[in-house]
């Protein structure tokens, strides 16, 4: 052994180095052979590389950085060089950083425009973005760059609360990323989602957020048509309550506009119900039965 002392730095790999020993890890992970998953974690951290297993990343001591697999990708034989993050290109990244707060910032503002009717200013900011090189996908709920090689998902019609819509499309957008063996979309779009509350159970088959609501994850079939959609979520007690009420304010303002001789008899009905002085249910029966209007099924369960 030699008299010098050995250096404490850490060895320095290269990014395919990283690359092989990340998606080696993870192999064994699948394989649940701890032990060797456990070694390659170990080698890596002396080299420098922190893994972060939740948010699908690793990191290293001189700036560079790339993604974990995902299990799915492991199955479907994901190459190395799809992983592989040279210093440059997270250099490159770091330096998109503002450019994609500044994306994010416009996007959130051109939808509270949208969703206060302002369409000029709307139009206004989608302009903005297109000089920028940024891409709007309303329909799919996503944006993209490719000039900077940069992505991310458009939401902020309701202010800081995703709407159903938002999510049910975003979730449908990942199932079609998953299937096309995007993975960085598909992960960008549940990380995304998941910092906004919302979390997919892939084995359950269902998106759940942080307020209560949930929603289900289409499979393929049901996404190309050649199987019937899944059942809606359970709409909440207190949902079913509103609903109750909605029926029973339109019926009687129906019958009040179709018999004005008792309009005055029908305005306090409506005033009760409104006011919660009569239950629902009670008021409208007290009319005469032609009064009362036909209102169809399916709408009535709608």
């Amino acid at each position: 052994m030699s008299g010098r002392a050995r250096s404490r730095s850490p060895r320095p790999m290269n990014g395919s180095e990283i690359a092989r020993l990340v998606l080696t890890r993870e192999q064994a992970r699948l394989a649940k052979d701890w032990a060797q998953a456990d070694e390659i974690r170990s080698q890596l951290g002396e080299a420098g590389v922190q893994l972060f297993d939740k948010t699908h990343q690793w990191k290293c001591s001189d700036g560079r950085g790339g993604r974990i697999p995902s299990f799915d990708e492991v199955e479907a034989g994901v190459q190395i060089d799809a992983l592989e993050a040279p210093e440059k290109l997270s250099q490159e990244m770091r330096a998109d950083a503002p450019a994609v707060d500044e994306i994010k910032q416009l996007i959130t503002q051109r939808e509270h425009a949208r969703g206060s009717k302002d369409f000029e200013q709307a139009d206004q900011i989608r302009s903005q973005l297109q000089e920028m090189g940024v891409e709007l996908l309303d329909k799919e709920k996503l944006w993209k760059c490719a000039s900077k090689g940069l992505q991310g998902i458009i939401t902020g019609f309701r202010n800081n609360e995703l709407s159903d819509v938002e999510v049910s499309t975003l979730v449908v957008q990942r199932e079609k990323a998953r299937m096309a063996n995007d993975y960085e979309l598909s992960d960008m779009i549940r990380d995304e989602l998941k910092s906004r509350g919302v979390t997919i159970e892939d084995k359950r088959k269902i998106w759940t957020c942080t307020d209560g609501r949930q929603g289900p994850v289409p499979s393929w079939a049901q996404i190309t048509g050649e199987a019937p959609p899944p059942p809606r979520a359970a709409i909440p007690v207190a949902a079913v309550s509103l609903r109750s009420l909605e029926d029973e304010l339109v019926s009687l303002a129906v019958a009040a506009a179709r018999h004005p001789d008792t309009a005055q008899r029908a305005l306090l009905a409506l005033r009760q119900v409104f006011s919660g002085s009569a239950p629902i249910g009670m008021s409208a029966p007290a009319m005469r039965p032609s009064m009362r209007p036909k209102v169809p099924y399916m709408a009535r369960s709608m």
